[in-house]
């Protein structure tokens, strides 16, 4: 090996591997916080759908801006699968801020009774999945899970 691509290789590695923990750290500074809410956005009759909007607060603890492009989850209720949902628009969150996204979910209503039935009034709900954010050019999957308290129906 020649000495010029010997140095080359000693400052080439030092700085991959400095950048790459530099991005594990701004994945480290997101944090996917707690559902403010949920709330049954419509029913559709011919399709048999139930969509549901949920609340996530996401906060960014970075000293600098980052963008959120898109995700996607599941939703339990009572432990049981409900449905599932994505999203593709992009929201930026400000540097050592926060900010709600809406994620849609959509079930059918088959699953949905199922639910209430099985749970009666109460109904525990989780939800999984990941977000992708990107950071200085660069962009990395977070995931989440989130077990919240429950569903009042009154």
């Amino acid at each position: 090996m020649k000495i010029s691509n010997l140095i080359i290789l000693l400052f080439i590695t030092p700085l991959y591997f400095s950048c790459t923990g530099l991005f594990q750290t701004y994945a480290d500074n997101i944090e996917v916080k707690e559902i403010e809410s949920v709330k049954l956005e419509k029913i559709e009759i011919l399709s048999r759908t139930i969509f549901l909007g949920i609340n996530l607060k996401i906060i960014n603890k970075n000293s600098i801006d980052v963008e959120l492009s898109n995700g996607s989850y599941d939703v339990y209720i009572n432990g049981n699968y409900f449905g599932k949902g994505s999203f593709n628009d992009k929201k930026e969150i400000k540097k050592n801020n926060d900010t709600t996204i809406s994620l849609p979910v959509n079930s059918k209503v088959e699953d949905a009774l199922l639910n209430l039935v099985q749970g009666g009034y109460k109904l525990n709900y989780k939800v999984s999945g990941t977000v992708k954010v990107k950071a200085n050019n660069s962009s990395f999957n977070i995931p989440f899970e989130i077990e919240e308290g429950k569903l009042i129906i009154k």
